[in-house]
């Protein structure tokens, strides 16, 4: 949906005026071919700025994404069989997929978004929520990151403006909805009285986060059922309990409510119904890994997810209601089904992003301005009352186990990708600044060692912040002279622990705006873990340092005696000697750009 635009004049900076009307003035489908990825390099943005190409962007979506069959899994298995059903006004999926000009502009967006203020103003979710059934996974796991930062809260705001529609809440809790179940698995396995963080290294029992094996555990899998559970997930539900050698089938159950259905004909009697199919034949490991991670052989020799849930649909009767959720458990098993760990734990950064914009978006039903003729998601009450009833419900054991994920996130102990690691941090921080789940999820929180746990992460960043590579700047910059490809390499590097850094201090910023939360980051030593990020210069983590300073004084003002404590731990020397450097870093931009004059200036 298009953003109308300002009702006053809002002055925009030239480079950015300059950039803004590059990219209108390119169309979408040519931007990955004329620019190289979008980078911000504009300081402080505004949103209102880019409001064109926002608006570009959006108008592309309504061409390319809107109504297409295929992201609506609205395709006919057997069309000759229903003829006489009325034809539908939607695109063909024979109309090819912009799949190159799609990631730019969402990774584009991703990036106005996090750089920029007013981001509520943002209103493509509609066209998203399509995208996240795309063929390729890796356009829906952007769309679904774009969504998550779309929706994410501003540091210290405990509320948000963006309003989802009522099928994607359907297609979110869809991909979300077993996160308790695999959850609540891990806590029976370590065991209601024991303790993985003392002995997961000596016990021969491997480690899982959210059912993925991650210390060399063979990675063929099944899945074992079990009985759905009542309310909420009623009509589809996903049985959850797994074991440590079997993983990868899709299990599917769900109510038939029989009749005709537009798309499959004849549905049988009404009834419960299940769906036991394996995700991926045995012969086809290796096609499947490729598929998994793009490759193109793959794509031409296995069934995309799209086909597999036509498949199991017309197989077993399910409407078209309940498409996208089996669509769902399709795609999250073929990913985990993948040998490699990275590509399987895939399917956990869906579920967390997906749990992250549920939490996260407005709970008032959003209106969709094109809505599908045939999309009982956008229609059926009750998809809507099984998404207020999993959010409603308290989830300690998630907690637990998004703790254990960030336990285990180093890459020397047992591989959990880094962004699993980030995607936690982000649950956390929607789970505590959520004013339904904030009590339970601090009082998670602060149980077992998981205070231990976030001490020892603070720390691992800070440290990895401060051995990253600093970017030559100003005098220097010009002075060494480096090649564009030295200096983007140099960035690289310096970037490389900032989205994790930027996902802690965001929890950091919503724990310390309440009293539960404060108390919290008293056990987690929070001052003597955070002060030596005050020493960090680097100019691509100045973000990151400034949002650690605003934690830190909200901190302070909170705990009287955290005042004296930052001044035993030299928190003040290190301030004053960082102004002081700035403010000869100041004086010397000053003078190289208004002349040698700048040696007479003196600061008072």
């Amino acid at each position: 949906m298009r953003i109308p635009p300002p009702k006053k004049r809002i002055d925009t900076p030239g480079s950015v005026k300059v950039m803004v009307d590059k990219i209108v003035a390119t169309p979408v489908l040519q931007l990955a071919d004329v620019f190289p990825p979008f980078a911000w390099v504009f300081g402080k943005g505004d949103l209102m700025h880019w409001v064109p190409v926002l608006n570009h962007f959006d108008a592309f979506f309504q061409v390319h994404v809107s109504g297409r069959s295929d992201l609506r899994l609205a395709d006919r298995p057997t069309p000759s069989e229903h003829d006489e059903a009325p034809q539908k006004s939607v695109k063909t999926s024979a109309v090819p997929f912009p799949t190159d000009p799609l990631l730019w502009a969402i990774r584009a967006s991703i990036v106005l978004l996090e750089n920029c203020a007013n981001r509520q103003v943002y209103n493509s979710g509609e066209f998203l929520g399509d995208l996240l059934s795309a063929d390729d996974t890796t356009v829906a796991l952007d769309a679904l990151r774009l969504l998550s930062t779309a929706t994410r809260r501003a540091p210290g705001s405990r509320g948000n403006k963006f309003k989802a529609p009522a099928s994607l809440r359907s297609r979110l809790l869809s991909l979300c909805g077993d996160v308790p179940d695999l959850a609540a698995d891990a806590v029976r396995i370590v065991g209601a009285g024991a303790s993985d963080q003392n002995d997961a290294d000596e016990s021969s029992e491997p480690v899982q986060i959210f059912g993925i094996p991650v210390r060399g555990e063979p990675r063929r899998r099944t899945l074992i059922a079990k009985p759905p559970k009542s309310g909420a997930a009623s009509m589809a539900s996903v049985a959850g309990t797994r074991s440590t050698s079997n993983l990868g089938k899709i299990h599917f159950v769900f109510y038939c409510p029989g009749g005709s259905d537009p798309f499959v004909g004849d549905l049988g009697a009404a009834g419960r119904r299940v769906v036991v199919e394996t995700a991926v034949s045995e012969n086809a490991e290796t096609e499947t890994e490729r598929y998994a991670t793009g490759g193109e052989t793959n794509k031409q020799q296995l069934e995309t997810d799209r086909e597999v849930t036509n498949r199991l649909a017309k197989k077993h009767g399910v409407p078209y209601a309940l498409r996208f959720s089996l669509f769902a458990r399709a795609r999250l098993a073929r990913l985990e089904s993948s040998t490699d760990a990275t590509t399987a734990f895939t399917a956990t950064q869906f579920r967390l992003l997906a749990l992250c914009v549920l939490l996260q978006s407005d709970r008032v039903s959003g209106v969709c301005e094109t809505p599908f003729e045939d999309d009982d998601e956008t229609t059926d009450a009750s998809s809507d009352a099984a998404v207020t009833a999993f959010l409603a419900a308290e989830r300690p054991e998630v907690v637990a186990e998004l703790f254990r994920s960030l336990r285990f996130g180093s890459p020397e102990r047992c591989g959990v990708p880094t962004e699993v690691v980030e995607a936690s941090l982000r649950a956390l921080a929607a789970l505590a600044g959520d004013r339904t789940h904030a009590t339970s999820t601090l009082a998670a929180m602060r149980a077992r060692g998981h205070p231990a746990i976030l001490t020892d992460l603070v720390s691992q960043t800070v440290a990895n912040l401060a051995s990253s590579p600093s970017p030559p700047t100003g005098a220097n910059l010009t002075r060494l002279n480096l090649p564009k490809l030295e200096l983007d390499a140099i960035n690289r590097d310096a970037d490389k622990h900032v989205p994790n850094a930027d996902a802690l201090v965001a929890l950091l910023s919503t724990l310390v705006t309440t009293h539960g939360g404060c108390l919290f980051l008293r056990d987690v030593s929070l001052l003597p873990s955070l002060t030596p990020l005050l020493k960090n210069r680097n100019p691509r983590h100045v973000h990151v340092v400034s949002h650690a300073v605003h934690v830190l004084e909200i901190f302070m003002d909170y705990a009287s005696q955290a005042s004296a404590a930052f001044r035993d731990l030299g928190g003040m020397r290190i301030l004053v000697e960082r102004l002081e450097l700035e403010a000869e870093d100041a004086l010397a931009e000053h003078a190289a750009t208004h002349g040698g004059g700048g040696g007479d200036t003196c600061v008072e």
